[in-house]
């Protein structure tokens, strides 16, 4: 097993607007961490369902006149779902990407500024 030579496993906090930006992110992550492979020992994403669930997209109606009432870039930033309380962890293994790991625990937290400041309150 190789390991960095410190002490501890480095840990990322990454702060996003909304959960549609997550879903992106974590989605790429996913996507760079556990390669699809046709081997025996296949490659996991654990709580996948889970998630596409919490931080999929929300169904819009694409309605042309409203369409025209604002910018395109408007559109860009606040199409999906675009909630701002949120905080996931994300542990990463070998072959495996479990998300809604526990915090303490996680590789990296991904979390609106909402979110974090709500779980340091409680």
């Amino acid at each position: 097993r190789v390991q960095d030579q410190g002490f501890k496993r480095c840990r990322a906090l990454i702060v996003l607007p909304s959960r549609s930006n997550a879903y992106k992110s974590v989605t790429s992550l996913c996507e760079l961490t556990v390669p699809p492979t046709d081997s025996a020992e296949k490659s996991q994403i654990v709580n996948k369902k889970r998630f596409e669930e919490s931080f999929g997209s929300v169904e819009e109606e694409d309605d042309e006149e409203t369409r025209r009432k604002k910018p395109d870039d408007y559109w860009e930033v606040f199409s999906g779902n675009t909630d701002d309380d949120f905080l996931l962890g994300v542990q990463m293994g070998r072959r495996t990407v479990r998300l809604f790991s526990s915090y303490y625990s996680s590789d990296v937290i991904i979390g609106s500024p909402v979110g974090i400041r709500r779980h340091i309150e409680s």
